[in-house]
């Protein structure tokens, strides 16, 4: 829920500021209040299962608030965002599918660890296998080409020891 409220309503309200309209980003954030506060206060007489479902529904709120906002009053094209979270949006749903499932195998704390480890390679898995724009994305950030430079000069110190030796005979 909040890293959609992140992506999306928070991106909105950014540009909402950079058009030099912050009021409808206020609006948008009175309206969620106005949604919130007694949305939270019926859940609360419930039960906690209650109060988390209602506070992600009520997120869901003002992220399609602010998408339609973006969509009439500044003719943003919001299937192109949704596009360009998808890779990250299915790599999360295939984690989470598989953690939620090795929790169910066995959630010993310090398995939890582990699986919290196997979550993240399988998410970058899914990434670089079903997404090759976000393959190269991710490789071409600075950390992978710190990486990439160490070991191709390691590779190329091989190869002058080699040449090394070779003139030497």
């Amino acid at each position: 829920g909040s890293a959609f409220s992140i992506v999306l309503a928070q991106f909105a309200s950014e540009v909402f500021r950079s058009k030099g309209n912050p009021k409808i980003s206020v609006f948008l954030q009175i309206s969620h209040i106005i949604i919130l506060i007694p949305s939270i206060l019926l859940a609360i007489n419930h039960s906690f299962k209650c109060l988390y479902i209602v506070r992600a529904l009520v997120k869901i709120q003002i992220i399609i608030m602010s998408l339609c906002i973006l969509r009439i009053k500044y003719r943003f094209r919001i299937f192109e965002t949704l596009k360009n979270i998808f890779p990250a949006l299915l790599s999360s749903v295939v984690m989470g599918g598989i953690g939620f499932f090795l929790l169910k195998v066995n959630d010993s704390w310090l398995l939890q660890f582990v699986y919290i480890i196997v979550c993240v390679v399988i998410y970058f898995t899914v990434l670089f296998l079903f997404f090759p724009k976000t393959r190269k994305e991710i490789l071409s950030l600075q950390f992978f080409n710190k990486i990439k430079n160490k070991f191709q000069r390691k590779k190329l110190e091989e190869t002058a020891e080699k040449a090394e030796e070779i003139n030497k005979q």
